[in-house]
């Protein structure tokens, strides 16, 4: 038969065997600010309406940037921005869909 949960709270090492578990009933503040700096590349298709924000922070995604947040010759002269650094914020998620300002 198995323990019950009694029996292994008698033993002075019970923690290694039970798993703490918990629910989320409310997140009251944000502590991540949604924003991130990284790079801004174009597609691999060449696609004229979005570029691709690319940010150092894993734990951002790359979000699709629409063309026309990006500087305004970004999409001929994207090599001139190869090196600079953008920020990035992500103010909106519906889903698996991002949206961004």
């Amino acid at each position: 038969t198995e323990p019950s949960i009694f029996q292994i709270l008698t033993l002075s090492n019970w923690m290694k065997f039970v798993q703490r578990t918990a629910t989320i009933v409310m997140i009251k503040e944000y502590k991540h600010n949604r924003m991130g700096a990284g790079m801004l590349k174009l597609f691999g298709d060449g696609n004229p309406n979005y570029a691709l924000f690319s940010p150092t922070d894993y734990r951002l995604p790359r979000l699709k940037i629409p063309m026309r947040m990006c500087p305004p010759d970004f999409f001929h002269r994207s090599q001139d921005y190869a090196k600079r650094i953008f920020l990035g914020k992500i103010t909106q998620m519906e889903g698996t869909k991002i949206c961004t300002r």
